[in-house]
């Protein structure tokens, strides 16, 4: 993930979500063990086989270079909680720095 820009990530699953009813979706974005990221159902856009989530420049540039985890986790309308596997990528670093 390059810091600064407006990434949209698609987390695909291997079965559908069609007709999938979610009281709550957190999608965890952490750095060095502290969260940086956290995007809420409000936040994410679900389709018949992925939540997809933008994130801005600001959120962004609040990692520093360097590797990141993320996690969904979800508590279905049925009441089970599920958790994703980490997913790790890296935050590159920026010749220029800030939004533009």
């Amino acid at each position: 993930m390059q810091r600064g820009t407006t990434p949209t990530h698609t987390f695909t699953f291997g079965e559908s979500l069609s007709g999938a009813k979610f009281d709550k979706v957190f999608i965890t974005y952490k750095q060095s063990e502290k969260t940086v990221i956290e995007k809420t159902i409000d936040d994410i856009a679900v389709t018949d086989e992925s939540f997809i989530v933008k994130l801005t420049q600001a959120e962004t540039l609040l990692f520093s270079p360097g590797q990141v985890r993320i996690q969904i986790r979800v508590k279905t309308a049925a009441g089970e909680a599920l958790a994703s596997n980490i997913i790790t990528v890296s935050a590159e670093e920026l010749l220029k720095d800030g939004e533009i």
